[in-house]
């Protein structure tokens, strides 16, 4: 679902346009190439790929898959992906934790019921360990990758450019939502002292669509709901917790 200017809508759950559990799943169309950001919890991220050419685009044409963080609804897909040659993009310790497993980096117990989607998420790799302010040029768009710790120590942010016009979109994951809420799960996944921090490269951008790994997406004046989290955290004050997925 074509929703913006080379972003197309390709998966999430709750929405029912892909398997139950997925986050949702954008697709970046440049002229030289397609990456998708994210790849949901299902393993084989077949319908996925199956809206991709419902919108008219073809699969074999996704260089990259931009994910935002290795928790399991989001990086379920990696290493189908890395299958059909689609390089990984992340932080490097979204490297460690997918080489690792999750069960491992994080000392889950797989008997809680609670942990056992962590503890069953697809060991991977990330092919491109990015550094905090790393660029990728798709033809006519311009991916720039910032290091956004707090809701997961390994949360990356991705800040679309289109080069025609300069206009700016963040794909934010689960690191801030729109109104401004947040995520913070309980240790040993978030890490609440580090949010504001975290936030801080996303100041002043003039962030135009906000389009999260939740709730909803915003097409137009994003950055003032990345500030709103801001201005929270600056004047000590809890953002608002965001309440569902």
């Amino acid at each position: 679902m074509k929703i913006a200017d080379g972003i197309h809508w390709v998966g999430s759950g709750c929405a029912g346009l892909s398997a139950e559990g997925d986050c949702h799943v954008y697709l970046i169309e440049g002229r030289d190439a397609l990456a998708l950001v994210d790849c949901g919890k299902a393993k084989d991220p077949a319908l996925i790929l199956k809206n991709v050419r419902e919108d008219g685009l073809d699969p074999a044409r996704i260089r990259y898959c931009f994910l935002t963080h290795s928790h399991f609804d989001h990086a379920g897909g990696c290493e189908s992906l890395r299958g059909m040659g689609v390089s990984i993009v992340g932080s490097p310790i979204a490297d460690d934790i997918l080489r690792a497993g999750a069960r491992d980096y994080y000392r889950l117990d797989p008997e809680d019921p609670q942990l056992r989607p962590w503890c069953e998420t697809p060991l991977s790799r990330v092919d491109v360990p990015v550094a905090h302010g790393q660029t990728f040029d798709l033809g006519g768009m311009k991916v720039q990758a910032f290091l956004t710790p707090g809701h997961s120590p390994d949360s990356v942010s991705f800040v679309l450019t289109r080069q025609s016009d300069g206009t700016r979109h963040a794909f934010t994951g689960d690191a801030v939502f729109y109104r401004g809420m947040i995520s913070v799960l309980a240790p040993p996944f978030s890490d609440l002292i580090g949010f504001r921090e975290g936030l801080s490269p996303l100041a002043g951008l003039d962030i135009q669509g906000l389009f999260p790994g939740h709730l909803m997406w915003v097409l137009k004046g994003g950055q003032r709901h990345i500030d709103i989290a801001r201005e929270a955290f600056a004047h000590g004050q809890m953002p608002v917790q965001k309440p569902f997925s």
